[in-house]
Formats: structure tokens, sequence, C-alpha cells
């Protein structure tokens, strides 16, 4: 009798260990880990960010959307270029952050 071949593990990304997906609203989506990069359209993303960054904000409502274009810029992992904001994504952001809420 032989011994078994053991064959090396594969390496694990961050994409493997992806939490499943999560409903939310009725909606599947797709849950994200700290290690993938942010961009100006990824809402909830940025909003949960916001959240663990600032949990003094207790109404996001009355963030100024240039403050809030300031912290989104800076926050880690953000990879979008910062003059590319509009303010249709800035409100789509402070709007998840208040549901958040």
């Amino acid at each position: 009798m032989t011994a078994p071949t053991i064959f090396p593990s594969k390496q694990r990304t961050s994409k493997d260990c992806l939490p499943p997906k999560t409903a939310r609203h009725g909606i599947i989506v797709q849950s994200f880990t700290m290690a993938d990069p942010l961009y100006w359209d990824d809402a909830y993303p940025i909003a949960l960010t916001l959240n663990a960054t600032h949990p003094d904000v207790t109404d996001p409502s009355t963030v100024a959307l240039w403050t809030l274009k300031d912290w989104i810029v800076t926050l880690d992992g953000f990879a979008d270029e910062s003059d590319a904001a509009v303010v249709e994504w800035l409100e789509r952001i402070q709007a998840e952050w208040v549901e958040l809420k």
C-alpha cells in the first residue's frame, strides 16, 4: 500500500474569504472585505466604513457634502480619484449612511 499523495493547499485570497451574499431590503448584495478598494460608486461599503471611522456622528444627514467628500478620500482603501466626486454619488453615500443609523 502506498502513502497518499498530499497536495499543497491552494493559497487563499481575500475573495475566498468573503462572507455569503446577504439580503438587504429584499435585494441580494455581495458582501465586501475591507481589503477591497473603494470607488465613488461603492455607496454601501463606503457608508459602512464611514460608520466605523466616525462613530460619533449620530445623524449623517447633517454632515456637509464637501466634508463628507473629504472624509471619504482619506479612508483607507479609497482608490478613486478625489476630484471625480459628483453630488449624486455623495448624496447616495450619505443616504446609505443615514440608513445604517
